[in-house]
Parts: C-alpha cells; structure tokens; sequence
C-alpha cells in the first residue's frame, strides 16, 4: 500500500471522527440550553448562540460599552468616572421591553441606582414642585418616545426632572406633580393609544405634554402604516410554533428605519405628515372629552437645522431627507395654533455636547427643552390661578 495515500485516509478518517464528535456534543449542549435557557431568554436561531451572546455581555462588557463610557463622560465631565460608567451600564441594562395590556409594551421594569423604572412609569427626580400636595396641585402627563422618556441620563436629567425644578424656581402659585409616561420607539400614535387607555382606566391628569418628532418621521415603514415601530418584530415573535417552541427572528430593526428603494420623499413625508396631524387631532378630541388640556411640542432632531451635526461625534451622521419637508409645514402649523409648538431650530446654535448617543439628548439640551416648555405653556399655567 502506498504510504502518502495511508496517511491521507487516515487523516480523512481522523477528521471525520472529530467532526462527528464535535457535531454530537453540540446536539447534547443545544438540547441541554434548549431547556434550561432558550425558553426564558431565546431569540437567536440556536440556544446555543444565544448563551453564549448572553455570557459575553455579562463578562465582557468593557469593549462592547466603552463608547456609552466615553459619552457619558463628555456630558458630565464634572461628574467621576466612576459614576458615569454606571449610569451607562443601567442604561444598557435597563434597555429592554415587557408587555403591557391592550398598549403593547412599555420598557422593563428595572430598578437602579440612577435609574428606576415601574411598569408604564419612569421616576421623575423631583416629581413635585412642593413639599407635600394640595388640592389645586396640577397633575401634568409627559409622553413621548425615548427622548422624553430621558434615555441614558438619570431620574434627576430627564426633560419632566427639569421641568419640575424650573417651575420650583418661578414664580406659580399652584404645585404641580408630574409623571413620566414616556416609552422607548412610541411615536404619537402609541401616545394616543397609551392616553386613551389611561383616561379610560380612570388616570385623569390636568395637563398633558407630547413631546414627537423623532420617531414618527424617521421610521418608514412603520409609522405612514400606524403601526407600532416594534410590531415587525412582535409579529414574529408571536408566529412561534406553540408545540415547536421555534422563534426564529432576526434581531435587527434597521429596515424600519430605512426608506424604501426608489421612494418618493415627497409623497412619503406627506403621507407622515398626515397621519401625525390626525393623530394630534384624536388626541385633542378625546383629551376634551375628558377635561384636560393636551400640549404638542415637535422636537429637535440631528437631522434638521443642526449645523453641527457633521462635527459632532456622538449624534447620527446619518441624513433623513423627509425632515427637509415635513419640520416647516410643523413650522407653519406652529405659528397659527396656541396649543402646538415647534422646537426643532433650538440645536441651530449648539455647538457643544448636544447628545449623548446618536438619538438622545445630553441632560445639557433637556434642561433648554423643559425650559422652552415650560415658557411656552406659562400663560396656560398663569391663567388657571387666575380662575
């Protein structure tokens, strides 16, 4: 016998033995993780993968975190290291979704050192203008997307924390108490939903505060449909097979954000732009059913009027043609309302640490946010004492 050939047929035998090993011992892992993992925590295409994705976040967090350690430094760097990596960490930790009854989802409950989170409600610090409530206290609602909800910034720097604390220093004779309602990735049709489901509940507020912009108009294939940015991902998270326990799903939300080949910018902003006014109008429909007043405020955004935007580190460098159509009609619609207001020049002049990841504000502009809010809806306020 030929030794060359001897030896090839003994290194393909060897080969094939080990893979065959190999391929048997990731059956008996994959069917122990199956189990004892990839009920509770699946959502990759084997459990397998999912454990160990899950093991390297948990053990290995320094490389895949250490930009969110580096912004949170450049937006409080009077704040220690120490501290800012934390708030980074229970932002990143904190960064999930839980089911709610008949509204779909809020962000999961989570409890922190800088960071708390109870069912539909983020903590507001302080959430009173006065030691202890009174009667003629005004209750205000704040809702939103993630940048009102105040994501990766503390209780104390979300957009209602600093509202509170600069309606403490005017000069209003009535308290207030506010409530953040903001949930990560809704856009003002969840809003209408979440109210709507409130009010029905028998939470009655006196005010409240919509804060949009962001995600009605950047996520193309979700809100010109009013559907839910995440109802791509619910969708097939529902279409498991019971008896199979199969939920095969890519985790990947980027194509909702993406406009579609060869779409018309034109018509797809006009078809945003219409929806987001009909939505502001059912609101407006049923906050009066209720008695309360409701306030719309259209943010500012990366994409529109920041100057800076191509200089600036931290926030999207990515370009979102439809805002060049839809922020001036806001604009407009703005000057001929009293309860509709456009925020979205106020990065005009911003040259420094504006935000503190891509989307979201650093708590420099949400202190500048609540204090425009606050001066645009004081004659409401004045007026109320006046009664």
């Amino acid at each position: 016998m030929n030794k060359t050939a001897a030896t090839k047929r003994s290194f393909g035998r060897t080969l094939f033995y080990f893979l065959l090993i190999f391929a048997f011992l990731f059956f008996i892992m994959e069917s122990l993780l199956s189990i004892a993992y990839y009920q509770k925590n699946g959502g990759s295409l084997f459990a397998t993968t999912g454990f160990i994705n899950n093991m390297k976040n948990k053990f290995l967090p320094a490389g895949d975190r250490s930009v969110s350690y580096r912004n949170q430094q450049l937006a409080r760097p009077d704040s220690s290291a120490e501290m800012n990596k934390t708030i980074a960490d229970e932002a990143i930790e904190a960064n999930g979704f839980e089911y709610q009854p008949w509204v779909g989802y809020s962000a999961k409950s989570y409890h922190g050192k800088y960071l708390t989170i109870d069912g539909l409600i983020r903590k507001t610090i302080p959430e009173t203008s006065a030691d202890s409530s009174s009667a003629d206290t005004l209750l205000i609602y704040f809702l939103g997307g993630s940048t009102m909800f105040g994501y990766n910034v503390t209780d104390a720097e979300t957009i209602p924390a600093y509202f509170v604390k600069q309606y403490k220093g005017g000069n209003y004779k009535l308290p207030v108490k506010v409530v953040n309602f903001s949930i990560p990735s809704y856009y003002s049709y969840n809003e209408l939903m979440l109210l709507t489901n409130l009010l029905y509940s028998g939470k009655r507020p006196d005010l409240v505060l919509f804060f949009d912009g962001l995600n009605d108009f950047i996520a193309a294939k979700a809100s010109p449909f009013k559907k839910p940015i995440l109802y791509y991902r619910m969708a097939q998270a529902f279409s498991m097979d019971i008896n199979k326990g199969n939920r095969n799903y890519s985790d990947s939300m980027d194509f909702v954000f993406t406009n579609s080949p060869g779409s018309s910018i034109p018509s797809l902003s006009d078809s945003m732009y219409q929806n987001y006014i009909s939505t502001v109008a059912s609101i407006e429909t049923i906050s009066k059913a209720y008695g309360v007043k409701s306030f719309f405020f259209v943010q500012p955004v990366p994409y529109y009027n920041y100057p800076n935007q191509k200089k600036d580190s931290i926030c999207s460098q990515l370009d979102y043609p439809q805002y060049k159509y839809i922020y001036p009609k806001l604009e407009a619609e703005a000057a001929n309302r009293t309860d509709f207001f456009f925020l979205g020049n106020m990065l005009s002049n911003e040259t420094g640490i504006t935000f503190v990841d891509k989307f979201h504000y650093s708590p420099k502009i949400n202190e500048k946010i609540a204090a425009a809010m606050l001066e645009k809806i004081h004659p409401f306020i004045d007026s109320l004492t006046k009664k």
